[in-house]
């Protein structure tokens, strides 16, 4: 038998690369749980790949370039399949992209607290130049006024018996 296809030639090296299915989307199933969708399968020498990892692979569209889901690994090698087996172009470092998001979320929280103080410290600034007397304004409900008697018997929600 022949090779015809040879974009398969790697996978005839000793320690050639790995076969991994990769869904380029997922659609719902008629219960509306995600399921893969056009599932292709690509070369990979990344052995550490697992189903549901995100990884960059090939595209015929856009930049070259798009995400799939990993969903299935060691996939046997079809050799007489005429299409075109291209490469995985890296794993999307999930768990990195993530710790930025955290990072990011401190540094926005922050920033706001920042400009709630600022906000406070000018606005006190320019309230002692219109009056300096303010900054002694003490700003409190009203008293409830008691007349000294006892408490009802029934009060609130109570019943009588």
């Amino acid at each position: 038998m022949s090779l015809s296809n040879t974009s398969l030639a790697a996978f005839l090296l000793n320690d050639g690369p790995m076969c991994v299915s990769v869904a380029y989307d997922a659609i719902l199933d008629r219960h509306g749980k995600k399921v893969p969708s056009d599932v292709k399968s690509f070369k990979t020498f990344d052995r550490t790949l697992k189903e549901g990892d995100l990884v960059v692979i090939p595209t015929d569209t856009r930049w070259g370039f798009t995400v799939g889901k990993v969903v299935a690994i060691n996939v046997r090698v079809n050799y007489s399949s005429p299409e075109i087996m291209r490469w995985i172009a890296s794993r999307v470092d999930e768990e990195a992209y993530a710790a930025i998001l955290k990072q990011e979320e401190v540094l926005i929280t922050k920033v706001a607290q920042a400009q709630e103080n600022r906000a406070k410290r000018e606005l006190a600034d320019e309230l002692k130049a219109l009056d300096p007397d303010l900054v002694n304004l003490s700003l409190s409900g009203p008293t409830p006024v008691r007349d000294g008697g006892a408490e009802p018997e029934q009060r609130g929600g109570a019943q009588p018996d």
